[in-house]
């Protein structure tokens, strides 16, 4: 991240500008040996004479400080990931610290706070202790507050709002998510429609390969949140064998139909995964030993490949279109954190019994080697 450079900006804007230290400090009336150790870091001109200097070489006192309030999408994915692998391979509370320290120093930056604001949260489980956690949940939703409070643009404040809601429910808050949440899904809002809209508005200009390109982004992401919607209810359906079945049959021929485990791989493990808990619960153990199987396998390429929106020959389009928005193809964690939920997800209760068996032996061994082989 940047951090202040006035010392060495101070001696190239004067060495560009063909002035000596001498002409400099006759300008500021100070002596040439102050100029000279501003230029070497050894002490710094007085905060008053800033706009005097900016003003000597034609520039804001944020250029000569070297002070840059906002990232750019790029400058801030680079920073994302480099927290996240810290995360993974250093101390979690040193982490934390840096991470609180470029959260204040771009505290106006919004789409860079923003980005903290999930960091935490996919981050937050690695603190010690069920308080320290809490204390971290609390931080994020006062950050969203901030946002949603100071930023004008409306898509960023709705993200931050969005978080925040998400992080209500890790603090135990389900009722005041849903009370606020609950507004917002009334028949009678017509923001349902805007993206309709769009495609129309595109085709009605003219801008047919936009129309296209957008009508197929809005297409798979309807389909695939109605998948994500429906596993979120096959998870309600766990003890209801008749409904959770024909859920798992719906999905499934979906998910068949639209080739989800090349589209989405992600939303695939999540499939057999939710497929593995529910036959546990009705004592199908083979069948779920099988969907395991197929989400450790998964899982593993998963991984190795990184987090992509993936196209095809009907979804010809969406790669191309997923790619200007870089920042949703960062991986959400570290790799390392990655393989280490996968593994857990593995000794959840509901598999207990499979616990001593050699596949399950085996899919833990082929994780920690993915794991350790990073």
């Amino acid at each position: 991240m940047n951090r202040l450079k006035l010392s060495e900006n101070l001696a190239f804007l004067r060495r560009r500008s063909g002035k000596t230290q001498e002409e400099l400090a006759v300008f500021l009336g100070v002596t040439k040996a102050s100029v000279s150790k501003w230029e070497t870091g050894q002490s710094f001109p007085d905060i008053t004479l800033l706009p005097r200097l900016a003003s000597y070489f034609d520039i804001s006192v944020d250029e000569l400080i070297g002070y840059q309030a906002q990232l750019s999408k790029e400058e801030i994915r680079k920073i994302y990931i480099r927290f996240a692998e810290a995360f993974e391979n250093r101390p979690f509370e040193e982490v934390m610290k840096e991470s609180r320290e470029f959260m204040k120093e771009y505290y106006s930056c919004y789409p860079a706070l923003l980005q903290i604001s999930l960091l935490w949260l996919n981050h937050y489980m690695l603190a010690e202790g069920k308080e320290e956690q809490k204390a971290i949940l609390q931080e994020i939703v006062s950050l969203c507050m901030h946002i949603e409070q100071d930023c004008g643009d409306r898509e960023i404040c709705s993200d931050a709002e969005i978080i925040r809601y998400m992080t209500f429910l890790m603090l135990g808050k389900a009722q005041e998510a849903a009370e606020a949440l609950e507004p917002r899904f009334q028949p009678e809002h017509l923001m349902d429609q805007a993206d309709t809209i769009l495609v129309q508005a595109y085709q009605m200009s003219g801008r047919t390969q936009d129309a296209r390109m957008f009508n197929q982004s809005i297409i798979f992401k309807h389909l695939t949140m109605m998948i994500s919607d429906s596993l979120t209810y096959l998870m309600s359906q766990l003890q209801d064998r008749e409904g959770g079945q024909e859920t798992i049959d719906r999905v499934g021929r979906v998910m068949e139909i639209y080739h989800i485990d090349r589209l989405h791989p992600n939303l695939y493990l999540q499939f057999a995964y939710a497929r593995a808990l529910f036959c546990m619960a009705h004592g199908q153990q083979e069948a779920a030993r099988k969907q395991l199987g197929i989400f450790v396998e998964s899982t593993i390429s998963f991984i190795r490949n990184g987090i992509q929106i993936y196209g095809d020959s009907y979804f010809s389009e969406i790669e191309q279109y997923y790619q200007k928005f870089d920042l949703l193809q960062m991986p959400p964690r570290g790799r390392k954190t990655i393989w280490d939920s996968m593994t857990e997800a593995l000794d959840h209760p509901a598999f207990a019994p499979l616990t001593d068996s050699g596949d399950m032996k085996r899919w833990k061994q082929k994780l920690k080697e993915g794991r350790d082989r990073l």
